[in-house]
């Protein structure tokens, strides 16, 4: 019986050259299609191949104004950057230097994928990373032991929480939480029997907002057809936390300009108050982004 001596934990991941830190979430997904055959009756397969690999990443973090500035609505062009199993030492915290296994990555895209802000909580945003190969036979991430961490990592840089909310100039009151729905399709293309796929391209792109709130007036202004977007923006915003204190002033904000606003449920129970359901369905103008994002930079 083999004792287990190395475990693993998560770190900072690098897109590019910049850092994100603040991870709370990851998760490698190597891609492996397994091709098993059998036939002529034959009760148990007899073979088993590889069609293809389509490795992924995600991960998930707290330092929403780096992710985003890093990669907004329209992703991120990878042509390096890592991730890492951070090693932990029985009997103690971290490895140091030299201790741990790190994924180098040679090319792919990284979009952002949905973004979670409760009342009172640490907001966060979730990401995809698509692995493509420069060849379709060289593997587009490649793993090593022994290696040191990324300078500057195990931090939190900055932080956010909810905000208000705004829908043509009014406020919702009572917001209790929201998620932003990034509505990214991408396309991952090879051919040609090549195993690793070797293009990747952002197909298209429909957000969606859901807002959770106690706020049941706005229904009776809106009605059972909702509102459209009218000339004064709607906007959603995420307060900056800061460091030892309340809610700082230099918040991120998402604005939208163009789309439709509706009640997709009222709903309570004994005891308890009544809250809403609002979506929210950005379209494009023709001019001004979908949904703008301010205060990353």
């Amino acid at each position: 019986m083999g004792a287990i001596t190395n475990v693993y934990t998560i770190a900072a991941v690098k897109l590019n050259s910049t850092l994100i830190d603040a991870i709370t979430a990851q998760s490698i997904k190597p891609g492996l299609a397994a091709l098993v055959l059998g036939g002529s009756g034959a009760i148990d397969p007899t073979f088993v191949g590889i069609g293809e690999i389509r490795p992924e990443f995600t991960f998930t973090t707290t330092a929403i104004k780096s992710a985003l500035a890093a990669c907004g609505i329209s992703g991120l062009a990878l042509t390096g950057g890592t991730v890492f199993f951070q090693k932990t030492i029985l009997g103690g915290v971290r490895g140091s230097t030299l201790a741990h296994v790190k994924g180098t990555i040679v090319a792919g895209i990284a979009i952002p994928v949905s973004l979670r802000a409760a009342q009172g909580g640490a907001a966060s945003i979730e990401y995809r990373i698509i692995l493509t190969s420069a060849d379709g036979t060289t593997a587009p991430i490649a793993f090593a032991a022994s290696q040191t961490l990324e300078t500057g990592q195990g931090t939190v840089p900055n932080a956010y929480t909810l905000g208000a909310v705004t829908i043509n100039g009014t406020e919702l009151v009572g917001v209790q939480s929201l998620s932003i729905d990034f509505g990214i399709g991408v396309w991952v293309s090879n051919g040609s029997g090549l195993v690793y796929p070797t293009h990747s391209a952002i197909s298209s792109r429909a957000p969606v907002i859901t807002i959770q709130t106690l706020d049941c007036d706005q229904f009776v202004t809106m009605g059972l057809d909702g509102a459209a977007q009218g000339a004064t923006n709607s906007t959603i915003v995420l307060g900056d936390l800061t460091e030892g204190a309340v809610v700082g002033t230099s918040p991120i904000t998402f604005t939208i300009d163009e789309g439709l606003f509706y009640y997709e449920e009222i709903s309570g129970s004994h005891g308890e108050r009544l809250g809403g359901s609002v979506k929210l369905i950005p379209t494009f103008d023709g001019t001004a982004a979908i949904m703008a994002i301010s205060g990353t930079t």
